[in-house]
C-alpha cells in the first residue's frame, strides 16, 4: 500500500503587511520537507521494517543476557562491546534497507510524478526523504542504547562516558550513510541503490586497513600520496571509531573532530544528491 503524502496549498503572502519574501518561503520549505519525512517513517513503521526492529532489539538482548565463567564485570563489558556491535550493524542494515526502498519503489509506481506534479521542490523530496530515514535510524540506534542500558545495568554494570561515546560514533556512521543511500537512490532502482550502498559500507570498514598501512610506512612514495588523499574522501569510518581515541588527550576534541567529520560528509553527500535529482529526468510530468 503506497501512502501518498497529503500537501496543503501555500497561502499567498500580501506584500503590504509587511512579511519579507524569504519569510514566506520558509514555511512552505519546511512544511513540505515536515510532510514527506513524516510521511516516510509512518509508511516504514507500518511496513515490515517494523519486524526488523523487533529482531535487532531481540539480537541485542540475547547478547546482553550471556553468561561466562570470568567475573561478572569482565562478563557484563563483553555483553556491552557485544551489544555495540549488534547496534552498529543493524543500524546501518536498517539505513540501507529503509532508504533503497523509497524513492525508486516511488519511480516504479510514478507515484514520484504525483509529487513532483504539485508545487513542491525537487529540494524537499530528497530532504524530506533524508530526513525521514535520519529519524528512523536515529530512533532505532537510542532504542538499542536504552535496552542495552537498562539490561546492563539490571545486571550490575552501569554506563560510562566510553558507551555514550561509541553511540555519538553509531550516529555519525548512520548520518553518513543515510546521505549516501538517498544519493543513489536518485538515480538508481532499489536493488542497485542496496549493491551500492553495501559496498560503500564495505569501503568505509576497509579504511581500518587503511588507516594500519598509512601509519606502519610500508606503502611506496607513489602510492601513499593516493591513499592519504582518498583517506578523507572516502568513507573513514576508522575516524569514527574509539580506536582514534589515542590521538587525544580528552574525549572532547576527539568526539567534536569525529562529529565534524560526519557532519561534513553527510552535507557534501546532500548537495551532490540534490544536483543528482533536480537534473533526473521522469517520463511524465
Amino acid at each position: 500500500m503506497t501512502v501518498t503524502p497529503k500537501f496543503r496549498p501555500a497561502k499567498a503572502s500580501s506584500p503590504q503587511k509587511g512579511a519579507s519574501v524569504a519569510t514566506s518561503d520558509k514555511r512552505p520549505l519546511l512544511r513540505d520537507i515536515y510532510t514527506i519525512a513524516e510521511c516516510m517513517v509512518r509508511k516504514l513503521v507500518q511496513g515490515w521494517l517494523l519486524f526488523l526492529i523487533a529482531v535487532g532489539v531481540g539480537a541485542l538482548l540475547v547478547v546482553s543476557f550471556q553468561t561466562g565463567p570470568e567475573d561478572i564485570k569482565e562478563v557484563l563489558t563483553k555483553c556491552r562491546e557485544n551489544g555495540i556491535l549488534v547496534t552498529t550493524w543493524t543500524s546501518l542494515l536498517l539505513v540501507i534497507i529503509a532508504g533503497s526502498m523509497e524513492l525508486p519503489r516511488e519511480v516504479q509506481s510514478e507515484t514520484i510524478l504525483f509529487l513532483l506534479a504539485k508545487p513542491i521542490l525537487r529540494r524537499d523530496i530528497v530532504l524530506g526523504k533524508l530526513a525521514g530515514l535520519l529519524v528512523v535510524g536515529f530512533a532505532f540506534v537510542l532504542l538499542q542504547t536504552v535496552v542495552s542500558v537498562t539490561v546492563i545495568g539490571i545486571r550490575g554494570l552501569g554506563p560510562d562516558w566510553r558507551f555514550t561515546v561509541q553511540t555519538v560514533l553509531i550516529l555519525a556512521r548512520v548520518s553518513i550513510l543515510a546521505s549516501a543511500v538517498i544519493l543513489f537512490s536518485t538515480s538508481l532502482p532499489e536493488f542497485q541503490t542496496i549493491f551500492l550502498s553495501a559496498m560503500y559500507l564495505g569501503l568505509g570498514c576497509i579504511m581500518y586497513l587503511l588507516d594500519a598501512l598509512l601509519v606502519s610506512g610500508y606503502l611506496h612514495w607513489s602510492v601513499n600520496w593516493v591513499f592519504r588523499f582518498s583517506y578523507y574522501f572516502a568513507p573513514n569510518f576508522s575516524i569514527l571509531s574509539l580506536s582514534g581515541l589515542s590521538g587525544y588527550r580528552a574525549p572532547v576534541p576527539f568526539v567534536i573532530h569525529a562529529v565534524g567529520y560526519a557532519a561534513s560528509y553527510s552535507m557534501l553527500l546532500t548537495l551532490a544528491a540534490l544536483f543528482v535529482f533536480r537534473k533526473r529526468e521522469f517520463g511524465r510530468i
